[in-house]
């Protein structure tokens, strides 16, 4: 039979990689979320420079 020991380390083990995988998912998420905000603002932008005429532009 394993030690006390044993059993807590390897459940402490277990809570830490439960954690990083959740910090991960949530990492992952708010990437996500950031690059399909950043994506349409840079959609918005290039939409507002064909409905601009070109002496109009401040580029």
């Amino acid at each position: 039979m394993p030690s006390t020991t044993a059993i807590f380390d390897s459940y402490v083990l277990k809570c830490w990689a439960d954690t990083a995988r959740l910090q991960t998912l949530a990492l992952t998420a708010l990437a996500d979320f950031f690059e399909d905000r950043l994506d349409d603002r840079l959609e918005d932008r290039h939409e507002d420079r064909l409905e601009t005429p070109p002496d109009r532009r401040l580029d």
